[in-house]
């Protein structure tokens, strides 16, 4: 038996209901086609999480669970410190080269800042690979990022 929230939970970024539901899937899927990476605010419980598996659906055109080896998900309650670790998960993984990768952080505003800087350096040196951010308070987030 299946719960409520994954009975009614949307399938694609279509079945989305929000204000201005037209607007933001149209500029979604622009910045998807685009390649530009993502910040999705928005309080606990507002389907973050859901939207951004969504938006990478839509970016591969595949199941999440068909493009996982495409796509890095980082926990930040169990990954806080990676910038000192030149071995990391994060690091590996933007050095393989596949045609489209994606890197997936939830609650990026509770990362350090040198994390954040680290993440940054990163970015800038992976311009091909696509970066999704889950986040409820952007002041916690370095501009550099923002």
């Amino acid at each position: 038996m299946k719960l409520i929230e994954e009975k009614y939970s949307p399938k694609t970024l279509e079945d989305i209901i929000t204000p201005k539901r037209k607007d933001i899937i149209t500029k979604l899927s622009f910045l998807l086609k685009e390649q530009k990476n993502i910040l999705f605010i928005g309080t606990n419980n507002t389907f973050k999480s859901i939207a951004m598996k969504l938006a990478i659906e839509e970016y591969y055109g595949l199941p999440l669970s068909e493009s996982k080896e495409s796509v890095l998900v980082i926990d930040t309650f169990k990954d806080l410190s990676f910038y000192n670790n030149q071995h990391n998960d994060l690091r590996n993984f933007c050095r393989c080269s596949t045609k489209k990768k994606c890197v997936l952080i939830e609650n990026f505003d509770i990362i350090h800042e040198n994390n954040q800087q680290y993440l940054k350096e990163i970015m800038d040196e992976s311009p091909k690979i696509l970066f999704l951010f889950g986040c409820e308070n952007t002041t916690k987030i370095n501009e550099i990022i923002q």
